[in-house]
C-alpha cells in the first residue's frame, strides 16, 4: 500500500504543471508583459515592459531599478495539479497588498485570483496569456535578470 501510495505521489510530481513562463497581462488598458518563475518551490511574477514602451522603442534596460521591476507576486504555492495558492499579489499603483491564488490547466491562460479574503471570496480574477516561442522571442532583450530580483518574504 505504501509503495502504491508513493507512485501516485511520484506521478503527480512527475506531470505537475509548470507555471513559469511570460505572460500578457492586459488590464486597464495596459499590455503588460509579465515573467512568472519559480524559485525555492514558490512562483514569483514580475513585470518587465509594455505594449507602449515597445512601440515607442524605448529601452527599459537603462531603469533597472524602476519599481516595474520589483516582483509583485510572490509566495505562490502548488497546493494540487494546477491550482496555486497561498500567494501575495502588490498593487503597484495603490501601493496595497492582496492575497493571490492561481489556476492553470496547460493551455493558454493562467487564472489569477486577486482577493482582499484570504478564501478568494471578495475579489477579482485576471485572465494572464501565455505567449507562443515567436512572442517571446521578440521580447528577449527587453527580460529582466530574475537571478538579480530581490524576492520578498
Amino acid at each position: 500500500m505504501k509503495k502504491i501510495l508513493l507512485v501516485i505521489i511520484l506521478l503527480n510530481v512527475v506531470f505537475a504543471y509548470d507555471i513559469s513562463g511570460l505572460y500578457d497581462m492586459s488590464f486597464g488598458g495596459n499590455d503588460n508583459y509579465v515573467e512568472v518563475f519559480k524559485k525555492n518551490n514558490k512562483y514569483y511574477a514580475v513585470a518587465f515592459t509594455n505594449k507602449e514602451e515597445i512601440q515607442k522603442g524605448e529601452n527599459n534596460k537603462q531603469n533597472v531599478e524602476a519599481s516595474k521591476y520589483s516582483v509583485f507576486v510572490w509566495n505562490l504555492l502548488e497546493t494540487t495539479k494546477g491550482k496555486y495558492e497561498n500567494g501575495k499579489i502588490l498593487d503597484m499603483l495603490h501601493k496595497h497588498i492582496y492575497y493571490a491564488s492561481a489556476k492553470y490547466d496547460g493551455g493558454k491562460f493562467l487564472e489569477v485570483r486577486v482577493s482582499e479574503d484570504k478564501k478568494g471570496i471578495l475579489g477579482m480574477t485576471l485572465k494572464w496569456r501565455k505567449l507562443d516561442s515567436k512572442e517571446i522571442e521578440s521580447l528577449k532583450s527587453r527580460r529582466v535578470d530574475i537571478n538579480k530580483l530581490a524576492l520578498p518574504k
